[in-house]
């Protein structure tokens, strides 16, 4: 059996070492993004039919099916959702990090896709620039039209369009709170408030 931990064998000196590994690797696995795609994002073209998770969408009902995807995953799921659905993905756009195992960085191409990369964990102008382009690409989607939205970790920084505020002072705000050990759900607390998205 390939391991998901390279060095396993070597770090495995005893029972208890080798089981705390496992547990390591399976954690690894169940959060392996295109491992969960392929579990639980099945498309049946015949039927045209999307199961998520183990509930149907008739697709036949959607004119154009787009994907938008923003996070540390959404390079890896956005391609995912690509090969699944093949043709019946009209196009899609993701924001993700300069990430060395995504599809983008090994120069794979899927030409009905756009890919941005950004900044994690504060955003920059890359961040906004990116977000006011998904912005305008999904606003072409029409009420016929199924929108995929894909979120991972990282999303909210990647996906950064402030109000009013410039993108350093947006920054600045968020790295404050950081700092002052605020958890994830009062900075996504305060995110709302500063963002147009």
């Amino acid at each position: 059996m390939e391991h998901i931990i390279k060095n396993f064998e070597q770090l495995a000196a005893s029972a208890l070492r080798k089981q705390a590994l496992s547990i390591a690797e399976a954690g690894l696995e169940a959060i392996n993004t295109v491992q969960a795609f392929r579990k639980g994002f099945v498309y049946d073209n015949k039927k045209d039919q999307l199961v998520i998770l183990g509930k149907k969408y008739n697709l036949s009902k959607s004119r154009n099916v787009y994907c938008i995807a923003f996070g540390k995953a959404a390079f890896l799921g956005i391609s995912s959702v690509a090969r699944i659905l093949g043709q019946r993905l009209a196009s899609g756009f993701a924001i993700d990090v300069e990430a060395k195992d995504s599809p983008f960085a090994k120069g794979e191409s899927f030409a009905n896709i756009t890919f941005r990369t950004g900044t994690h964990p504060h955003p920059s102008s890359d961040n906004v620039k990116a977000a006011k382009e998904l912005v305008e690409f999904i606003s072409t989607a029409k009420e016929n039209d199924l929108v995929l939205c894909l979120v991972s970790g990282g999303g909210s920084a990647l996906l950064s369009h402030p109000h009013t505020l410039d993108v350093a002072s947006q920054a600045l705000i968020l790295k404050e709170l950081m700092n002052s050990g605020a958890d994830i759900f009062e900075m996504n607390a305060v995110r709302k408030h500063l963002s147009a998205v």
